[in-house]
């Protein structure tokens, strides 16, 4: 499990109390979004580190007890059916869904790094906010600039398969070259996964990819901790985790 690491300067904003609890509140947001983070990462890449059986290795194991059934049971009954229901049984899970697992991560994953840029294009904005952070708040988006187009691919699939971006305006796809599509007409991808890229096509009709990383995850908790030093703060210092 990845654990993410920074340190608050104090214990509370030193600033009046209605902004000091109201920003307090989005950066205690932003900090529950990066434990998502690094959990959906985390188990994202246990999933694609386990080891699974070789195909030779399935189908003969499967063809001893397709026999040992047909032995033990009258003709007619679906031996498919049975083998299935004896994996499930046992704990295995189809292949349809192992692929799937990986995506529910690598999307969760996308959703938290999005809800960090939305929370931290809010305090960008904040009046008085100390001068440095929305310094800090567009390096770090611009690093990642397709991320609310991905997310907004995700949650709208029912436009993007249609080929319809924002507005209902018609996509035009773009050529797209990657080491796994090259098309000089475009493609439209609902969504893939390029190694450990999460990609789709966006409502420019461009193709856009998150990497789910370790570096993307280190990336977002060294911003936070830059603008953590950037407020005055009181009281003791405090290093998360707390415990």
């Amino acid at each position: 499990m990845h654990i993410i690491n920074f340190r608050y300067p104090g214990l509370n904003l030193d600033y009046g109390i209605e902004w000091a609890a109201e920003n307090q509140m989005i950066l205690n947001n932003i900090e529950s979004e990066l434990v998502a983070t690094a959990i959906s990462l985390s188990y994202f890449e246990m999933e694609r580190s386990k080891p699974y059986e070789s195909l030779s290795v399935t189908l003969k194991r499967e063809k001893t007890r397709i026999n040992e059934i047909l032995s033990e049971n009258p003709q007619g009954i679906d031996v498919d059916l049975i083998l299935k229901r004896e994996k499930w049984a046992r704990g295995e899970i189809p292949t349809t869904y192992q692929h799937s697992v990986e995506f529910v991560f690598a999307k969760s994953f996308l959703y938290s790094v999005d809800a960090i840029f939305k929370l931290l294009r809010v305090l960008a904005k904040v009046e008085d906010i100390p001068s440095e952070i929305p310094v800090i708040i567009k390096e770090l988006i611009s690093k990642y600039p397709n991320v609310s187009k991905l997310r907004n691919s995700e949650a709208h699939k029912e436009d993007r398969i249609r080929r319809i971006g924002r507005e209902g305006v018609k996509i035009k796809l773009k050529p797209l070259r990657n080491n796994i599509i090259r098309s000089s007409t475009g493609m439209l991808i609902s969504s893939t996964l390029n190694d450990n890229k999460l990609g789709y096509t966006m409502d420019n009709g461009k193709y856009g990819e998150l990497e789910v990383s370790l570096d993307t995850l280190n990336v977002l908790t060294e911003a936070y901790q830059k603008i953590l030093d950037s407020f005055d703060w009181i009281g003791p210092a405090i290093q998360f985790p707390i415990e």
